[in-house]
């Protein structure tokens, strides 16, 4: 099957998040999670460290679920995390975008990778408005075209770009330790020279 071109309008549900008018404030006591700018980290939500906040009437198409994108569509770079297994009650803070897809056509994961292409980003920040700061729309993100081939092809290239992003964080990891240890070995030679006689 060859990959067909589709808007994501035409794949998922788009959402914009809710609108706190005094800004998020935390709330110990309150029932809800939010999601804001600082809890997207790399392809995921990060949901350590969502704050408490108190509801403050949220709205079923503010909520977050299992599976679901969130879109940045201010700032420099208009990255997407995905949401994943939880049974917190999460709301999403604006300016972010909820992406919900229909994953009878496409895979959430795959709709992310595709998304956070390089490429992808150059187009995007193309159709950004804005000077001081950019903005990509609810339009703008819902006309996008996107390419979809089957659902078993969407799954192989998940699961490589998966273990890839796993093989570089090894070696990245891999290069500090080595870094560590041979700036050790050096140290080694001025703090104490005769262990190399």
């Amino acid at each position: 099957m060859q990959p067909v071109d589709a808007h994501v309008f035409d794949i998922a549900s788009l959402q914009v998040g809710f609108s706190f008018r005094k800004g998020v404030e935390a709330n110990e006591d309150g029932n809800y999670l939010v999601v804001q700018m600082k809890d997207l980290v790399g392809p995921t939500v990060d949901l350590g460290s969502v704050s408490p906040v108190a509801d403050e009437g949220f709205r079923e198409n503010h909520m977050l679920e299992s599976g679901d994108l969130v879109f940045r569509s201010r700032g420099s770079v208009f990255r997407v995390s995905r949401v994943g297994q939880t049974d917190l009650k999460l709301v999403l803070a604006a300016p972010l975008f909820r992406i919900r897809v229909r994953e009878s056509v496409v895979l959430p994961e795959y709709l992310a990778w595709f998304l956070n292409l390089d490429s992808t980003q150059t187009e995007l920040a193309a159709k950004a408005r804005g000077t001081a700061q950019k903005l990509v729309s609810l339009a703008e993100l819902g006309q996008f075209s996107v390419s979809i081939p089957s659902l078993e092809t969407q799954k192989s290239i998940v699961e490589v770009a998966r273990l890839s992003s796993r093989e570089q964080a090894l070696m990245e990891e891999l290069a500090t330790r080595r870094h560590t240890l041979v700036t050790h070995i050096l140290e080694s030679t001025v703090r104490f020279p005769r262990s190399l006689s």
